[in-house]
Parts: C-alpha cells; structure tokens; sequence
C-alpha cells in the first residue's frame, strides 16, 4: 500500500497530503509487488524514483512463493545480477529452521549426507592406526 501512495504521490506531487509522516525508507518483506507491477502492465520507467528520495529494499526469501524480485522491471541486466544475501546468525526465526532443515533433507535425499559420514569414518580409521 505504501508504495502504491509514494508512487501515486509522484505523478502529483501530494506526498504530504496522503501520509502524515515522511519515510526515509520502504523495506518490502515478501512482497509481490512486482509480481502485481508485472501483471498489470504498469511497471514504472527506469528512471523512476520514490518522491522525497525514499530508498526502497525488497527483501524476500529464494522459496517464498509469493515474494518476487522487484529489479528486473527496471531494466533486464538486472535480472541477471544475483540478489543480495541478508546476512543472518543462526536460524532463529522459525523460516530461517524451515530452510536450514530442507537443507539436511536435500543433503540426506542426495546421498550427500552419506558421503560425508563415510569420509568422517575414513579419517577416524585412519587416525587411529
């Protein structure tokens, strides 16, 4: 919604009359937003910027399946620069568990988590003779 008002407010220049506040800032968390851009056929100009030189984040998560990535409706190079790693320590938050446990299941469902055992074994052998 907040986009939807910074961007309206750009075509007339009535920023202060839609919010009661200033952002600095939009961080977006999951948000489909340029998938509705997309869709709708109304993606901004390259040049576009939010009024009042507010800086936009879209952070999401690579398995959200709702969350898209906002930067190749600008320009399609940008579509092939890797987003951005939110760094993160531990999985404290239950989707970070979620991914860390699909991980070990990936690992499992690949034999990955066998080889790795043996070779631990194969040290552990070798070690003691």
């Amino acid at each position: 919604i907040l986009f939807e008002l910074l961007r309206g407010s750009s075509d007339s220049g009535a920023s202060s009359k839609l919010l009661s506040f200033h952002p600095a800032a939009l961080f977006t968390l999951g948000s489909p937003t340029a998938l509705f851009l997309h869709c709708a056929n109304s993606v901004p100009e390259p040049s576009f910027m939010l009024p009042g030189g507010v800086r936009f984040f879209n952070i999401f998560h690579p398995l959200d399946p709702v969350a898209y990535r906002m930067e190749p409706l600008f320009g399609e190079e940008l579509g092939e620069e890797p987003p951005e790693r939110v760094p993160s320590k531990g999985a404290t938050w239950p989707s970070m568990q979620v991914q860390h446990e699909a991980k070990k299941l990936l690992a499992w469902a690949t034999g990955e988590e066998k080889k790795k055992a043996a070779t631990e074994a194969k040290k552990l052998t070798a070690k003691d003779l």
